[in-house]
């Protein structure tokens, strides 16, 4: 009869994404918490302490996705291009201010700072380069 009903809700819940785990294990719990025959299984089996350790297994999982829940709600609703402009115009504003610096001081550590950013953003231009031909050449292996 446990088995039945295990397999009743789903025998391989790890299966399923998190909503549907989450509905059909608390289907199965609520089962077993309410069916006398279940729960005397249950007690002849002396599972009880598995039962307990779902159940607060289920109850950390409800409350890992509540936590999820509250998290994404609370990030900022910005547009990803709004924010790609503010931070270009940030970067583009300190760039010009070290060069200037780098150009007009007499110390050599602006010119120092101005090398390290250009290896920075030279490498990271390289980076993307060749992630964006590794794109082209699996879209046109796909192809």
């Amino acid at each position: 009869m446990l088995i039945q009903t295990v397999r009743n809700h789903g025998w391989e819940l790890y299966n399923y994404g998190y909503a549907k785990q989450n509905s059909r294990a608390e289907n199965l719990l609520e089962e077993f918490n309410n069916t006398e025959k279940l729960q005397a299984a249950i007690k002849n089996l002396s599972a009880t302490v598995w039962l307990e350790r779902v159940t607060n297994s289920l109850n950390s999982l409800r409350n890992a996705i509540q936590e999820r829940v509250e998290f994404i709600a609370e990030l900022p609703k910005d547009d990803i291009a709004d924010i790609t402009k503010e931070i270009n115009t940030t970067l583009n504003n300190t760039l010009s201010y070290v060069e200037i610096k780098s150009q007009l001081g007499t110390l050599d550590t602006w010119q120092v700072i101005l090398n390290e950013i250009n290896v920075v953003i030279n490498m990271n231009i390289s980076v993307a380069h060749q992630s964006g031909t590794r794109k082209k050449e699996i879209e046109s292996e796909a192809i």
